[in-house]
């Protein structure tokens, strides 16, 4: 069943694991004297000073019973989940922008339920958008226009201008 190529095969492997399990599990020490360099006498492997193996990781004394270190953090906002940390100023952007939209949603999706007028969609969503100024001069802004512009062209059948769009932040 076996051709000649792959017994040979499968006994190389045999005996390269033979060997490795030989060598790698061997309980024999290896003379410290075999890795001098001879080059540079003072290279040697130190042996450790107790019989011990493996040697202790921290050698120090156990504290008492009244001695125990307590370290503990409060954390007085957890349970507020409107207060996040926020890591950078690219953070506090992105979270507004997702603030923006979702109110401009709410607010269009409200209006579109009943018959809006230019006037009122145009004055609810200023309402809410030029509250946050911090987006002026980000690729927020254009991002925040365009996506109010298709909003309310496509669920209250109004368009705004481009200057209309500039007016919603002042």
């Amino acid at each position: 069943m076996f051709t000649d190529i792959t017994s040979i095969f499968l006994m190389f492997v045999l005996v390269i694991v033979a060997v490795y399990g030989i060598f790698s599990f061997s309980k024999k020490k290896i003379s410290p004297n075999l890795f001098k360099s001879k080059n540079n006498p003072s290279l040697q492997f130190s042996q450790p000073a107790s019989s011990d193996y493996p040697p202790a990781l921290i050698e120090r004394p156990i504290l008492d019973q009244d001695e125990h270190a307590t370290i503990t953090r409060e954390n007085a906002y957890a349970e507020d989940p409107k207060i996040e940390i926020i890591e950078d100023e690219e953070t506090a952007l992105l979270k507004a922008a997702e603030i923006i939209v979702e109110k401009v949603q709410d607010t269009v999706n409200n209006l579109a339920s009943t018959s809006p007028n230019a006037n009122d969609v145009f004055t609810r969503i200023k309402s809410i958008v030029s509250q946050y100024r911090i987006f002026d001069g980000t690729e927020y802004f254009d991002a925040i226009n365009s996506f109010i512009s298709v909003t309310v062209e496509r669920d209250c059948n109004i368009k705004f201008t481009r200057d209309q769009l500039l007016q919603l932040w002042v």
